[in-house]
């Protein structure tokens, strides 16, 4: 397995020097819910929720043996910082995770790094959250407003 993170905006890309021991995603429904008399509570399916995927890790300070394709950890760092949105304008990016079904669009929802250790590890842990096209329709007709009448007497 390895993780590859792509900058849409700038192109960059990020292979994951050390991997988590595991990629956990959320993927989920919104239900409406109400409570009926007598029938209790009910839930009506009401679309979805947007899928996220977090994991937490280190970006090792040392070069390693175990590690494939060593990239300093103050450049992963800076990598992930430029994920952030900028001047309001978020900033999507292509999450691959290799041999899952991870393959998607995503933007940063939280990422938390940590500097420890004596050879400037950075522990972190993020969260992205799938970037979903939003289409609106444009209604042909549009309904013209209730003029008030006089009530008849």
């Amino acid at each position: 397995m390895d993780i590859y993170i792509t900058n849409l905006e700038t192109k960059e890309d990020l292979r994951i020097p050390m991997l988590p021991t595991e990629v956990n995603g959320t993927i989920a429904n919104k239900f409406a819910t109400y409570n009926i008399l007598k029938n209790g509570e009910v839930r009506i399916p009401r679309g979805t929720s947007l899928d996220t995927y977090t994991w937490s890790a280190y970006f090792p300070g040392k070069n390693d043996p175990y590690i494939r394709g060593w990239t300093s950890p103050k450049k992963c760092d800076t990598f992930m910082r430029h994920l952030k949105a900028k001047n309001g304008k978020p900033v999507k990016a292509r999450l691959l995770v290799t041999e899952t079904h991870i393959n998607l669009d995503v933007y940063l929802q939280s990422y938390t790094p940590t500097e420890t250790g004596g050879y400037g590890d950075i522990k972190y842990s993020v969260t992205f959250i799938r970037a979903k096209k939003i289409t609106v329709k444009k209604s042909a007709k549009v309904a013209q407003p209730l003029q008030n009448t006089p009530a008849a007497g």
